[in-house]
């Protein structure tokens, strides 16, 4: 799996979730996927 997939599975496990906190957190100002997005699950 690339690095851009394991972002994109997070961004979509985290809305999943519901957790919107979490999920707005996976974005860039500018509203892209944001690169060191982690979620604190993980």
């Amino acid at each position: 799996m690339t690095e851009n997939e394991k972002i994109v599975r997070s961004a979509y496990e985290t809305a999943e979730r519901q957790d919107v906190e979490a999920f707005i957190e996976c974005f860039t100002a500018d509203g892209t996927l944001s690169p060191s997005f982690r979620p604190s699950w993980e």
